[in-house]
């Protein structure tokens, strides 16, 4: 799994399925080199259902559920359920991906994995303003960018005055997020690492939020506005 990309890694997999046909891990890591995108998301299905087999299905849930990814023994399924998820965002399943990342905040309620970002985005990307509003409640006040701007966006949607100012608040939280939405500076890949106001959460921000920012062409002209010099 920490190998870099290549021959020697695929054959670790393969050697390891050859072993244990439902190793998650394994079925994972094979699923992401994957092109069919459809195939993909079979394959992290079939990931999934082995991790919950392996764990010792629904008796082991309804015991450990509200300790998911604190128990070693519960992180490959985890890292499966992540993929999956991700893969039905990127494939245009919105609301199964909701579905996932609600049910991974199920299992975690700790959310160690900081899965609440981009179920925030989702939320907003398809106008549940209500729904990001609990979740940015139930995890309390946050400096980071993500929960910044997810609270800027609901204002705007929401016509709500306090947008102004929570545009400020956003902007001195982290002021690479605007410049890299509106295309005047690049930023990094986003990573694993990032610091409170680098240029790095600016990326992971966008990589959580972009679709949000983009759900309604008020939002990106609103910032746009704001974020120009006035006279």
């Amino acid at each position: 799994m920490d190998a870099p990309d290549g021959p020697q890694p695929r054959r670790w997999v393969k050697e390891a399925l050859a072993l244990d046909p439902e190793c998650v891990d394994a079925l994972v890591m094979q699923a992401a080199w994957t092109r069919s995108q459809k195939t993909r998301i079979e394959m992290l299905e079939r990931a999934v259902v082995s991790g919950h087999r392996r764990l010792g299905g629904d008796n082991y849930f309804a015991e450990w559920t509200g300790h998911f990814w604190s128990l070693v023994e519960t992180r490959p399924y985890m890292r499966a359920r992540i993929n999956l998820a991700i893969a039905y965002k990127e494939s245009g399943r919105t609301l199964d991906a909701i579905s996932a990342f609600e049910e991974m905040l199920r299992l975690c309620p700790d959310d160690n994995p900081g899965n609440r970002d981009i179920l925030l985005g989702l939320y907003l990307r398809c106008g549940e303003k209500h729904r990001a509003q609990l979740l940015l409640r139930r995890y309390g006040p946050d400096s980071s960018a993500v929960s910044r701007f997810g609270q800027l966006i609901i204002a705007i949607q929401s016509d709500d005055r306090r947008a102004e100012r929570l545009f400020l608040d956003a902007q001195r939280q982290n002021p690479y997020v605007v410049p890299g939405l509106l295309g005047a500076r690049n930023l990094p890949a986003p990573g694993a690492f990032y610091g409170i106001g680098d240029e790095a959460e600016a990326a992971y921000c966008l990589e959580c939020l972009m679709d949000a920012f983009l759900s309604h062409p008020r939002i990106p002209f609103w910032i746009a506005e704001h974020a120009l010099p006035r006279p």
